[in-house]
Order: structure tokens, then sequence, then C-alpha cells
């Protein structure tokens, strides 16, 4: 892949570096641009340019907010815009390769980046202690940095996470632009994916079947995650955790439970998880543990009480292995709301390649509109 990228992105790079007279106010959103995307994927021959071109940033790794955390800035004085970013469920969480190259990219690009290890995503758990830090890191940061505002941006699960807490009264006025790849609005789809291949459009129930069974694992391990305390939370937790992130059938594990000797709060979440019917699906979410429903709904954007004050740009592709295109389009999260569609993704891995420019070139103008949107 990184061979069929050296092209495309080549024209991206070596424009943004040779236009500065040209088009000041551009080239320097595209140049941040061509650094994050050439620092992210490395292809050998722009990774060296790169190299050139930028001083190596620095790296640590400190508590932020109480929260173990990857800063990345750049070499030299500041101050500098700042960015958080919440990666995706990863065995390798803040460390993760990607990760760091991506932190590092932001870096070049003249960020200072804040990578928090966010609560429970190592182990495909996604619960409010997640949001929690999140949102104590974004604003840690905002403390320290120019102007006193953050960007948030985040992958996936991470995505998420980033539009929830931008809707948090505690960071009101005080991020600068949302970025998301591929992320889901309302958790409640996510369930109903995950356990019935379908998902609600309004008021049509619609079928997308997720592409791997990791979505149903994560859900299951943290409606786990959210139940009371208690014996059954230890036992459903520790068998969700043995199971491997790419077991075709993940679920399967809830059979060898004991139910007779399951409390009702227990029996609720796995009779929802072996749900298949999406008529049903409705009823046995409300009939989930109050606390459990509640905490996994307080972790949705959808049910964010207030619109989020700055820029939210989305990106997903055509068909994302987990989540539909309209998760990003509906709710409205923000009056400067924009969605981007391109097949250079899978998820949150680029995919461009050279039959495929005009899906590299919204990439790319993503990439440029989230930049600047953070920079201000």
């Amino acid at each position: 892949m990184l061979r069929a990228l050296r092209i495309p992105l080549l024209v991206v790079f070596v424009s943004a570096l040779t236009g500065v007279g040209l088009f000041p106010s551009w080239v320097a959103a595209q140049a941040r641009a061509a650094c994050v995307l050439v620092g992210m994927l490395e292809p050998p021959l722009l990774a060296g340019a790169l190299r050139l071109a930028t001083r190596e940033p620095v790296l640590e790794d400190r508590p932020i907010a109480g929260v173990p955390s990857v800063v990345a800035r750049p070499a030299g004085d500041g101050p500098w815009p700042t960015i958080v970013f919440a990666n995706g469920a990863t065995p390798e969480g803040r460390h993760h390769p990607v990760v760091l190259r991506l932190a590092r990219g932001f870096a070049r690009a003249g960020f200072v980046v804040y990578v928090p290890e966010l609560p429970g995503l190592r182990v495909g758990e996604v619960a409010p202690e997640s949001l929690e830090a999140t949102i104590g890191v974004a604003r840690a940061a905002a403390d320290v940095a120019r102007g006193g505002r953050v960007g948030l941006v985040g992958v996936s699960t991470g995505g998420s996470l980033a539009l929830r807490a931008a809707q948090d009264p505690a960071l009101h006025g005080r991020v600068s632009g949302v970025s998301a790849v591929a992320p889901y609005t309302d958790i409640r789809n996510v369930f109903q994916l995950a356990t019935t291949g379908t998902y609600r459009e309004g008021e049509d129930v619609r079928a997308y079947e997720p592409a791997e069974g990791y979505l149903a694992l994560v859900a299951a391990r943290s409606l786990a995650r959210l139940l009371p305390e208690g014996p059954d939370r230890e036992r459903m937790s520790t068998a969700l955790r043995a199971v491997s992130d790419t077991d075709p059938d993940p679920l399967a594990v809830l059979d060898r439970l004991d139910r007779q000797t399951s409390s009702a709060d227990a029996d609720a979440v796995i009779t929802l998880l072996a749900n298949r019917d999406p008529h049903r699906f409705d009823e046995l979410w409300k009939a989930l543990p109050t606390s459990t429903r509640e905490g996994m709904e307080s972790i949705s954007p959808a049910s964010g009480r207030r619109p989020i004050d700055a820029p939210v740009e989305l990106v997903t592709a055509p068909r994302d292995k987990y989540f539909p295109v309209a998760e990003l389009t509906t709710p409205r999260l923000s009056e400067r709301h924009r969605v981007t569609v391109t097949g250079a993704l899978q998820h949150g891995d680029p995919t461009v390649s050279l039959g495929r420019l005009g899906d590299l070139a919204r990439l790319d103008a993503f990439v440029v509109r989230s930049l600047r949107a953070a920079a201000r």
C-alpha cells in the first residue's frame, strides 16, 4: 500500500513545499496536512524529505490530569496550538506505532499533541471513565494552551469520545474544533448493529452487517464493565476479556455462563447480547439495569444536551466496516458540521492508491480543514 501512496502523496507534499510564495495561507494549511499524512504513513522517500524539511519533535511520557499520556511537541519555542488525540480501542494504546507516528506528524506540523491512555480502551471496553479522562486531559491541556483552547481529534471510538467531550459544559468555549475519523454518534445504534446487524435511520430499520466480530466483543465487554458491582460483573468481564479480539463469534462464550445462578441484571445483559431480532432491541435495551443503560448513553454524542460550539469535521468510508455513513449525518452535532465520505479510508486506515486520487483529495481536504480549525 505504501508504494502505491508515494506518487499521490508526493504531489501533495511537493505542492505544499514549493507554493509558499504563491498561496501562503493555503500552503500553510496544506503543509501541515502533508506533515500529518506523510508522518503517519511514512512512505520511505517522502518520510526522508519530511525529516529534512522539519525538526525532530520532542516526545515524553507523563501523566496529564492523572492520565498516563504521550506528549509530543515541536522542537523550539512556542507557543503552539494544541491537539488532544483520542485513539480507538487497541491493546497497544497510546504506544501503538501508528498513533506515535501520527503524534509526531502533528508535532512536525506545529502542534503540541496530547495522547492520553483512556481507561478501558486497551482491553476493548468503553465506559464513562473513558469520557471523564478525555475531558480531564482536554481541560488540563487547554489551561496551558495558546489561547486557552484545544482541538479534539479522534479515531473510531476515540472520535466519538472527542465529540462527546466537546459537548461537556466544562469545555464550553475551550474547543477550537473537533475532527473524528469513523466515529459512532448514537451508542444505541452501535449495540443494535453489534447484535442484530441492523440500525435505525429515523423510523426505518436498515441492514448493515459489521465486517468483524470485534464490534460485538467491545459492546459486550463494555456492558459487562457497567454491571452493578458483584460476582456477575467479575465473571462476565473475565470471560469476555479472555476471548481473542479476532474471534469471529466472540459472544459464544456467553452461552457457557451459568444463567441459573446469574442475577436479573446479568441476565438482562446476556439476553440483549444474544438477541438477533431488531424488533425486540428497544424493549431489551430498556430492560438493562438503569445504571448500565444510563452509563452507556452518557458516552453517546447523540445524548448530548447542547450542540458543539466549534467546527465539527467527520470523515468515513462509503461503507465502513463498523458504522454506516448515517451515523455521521444524524443528528447534527454543530451548526458547523461537515461530513466527508472518501474511499481513501477503511475505518481508521488510509487505503488510497494511484487509481483513487479523488478520494485522496477528499481525505487531504478533511485534514487541511481539521488542522486549520485546531490552529485557531
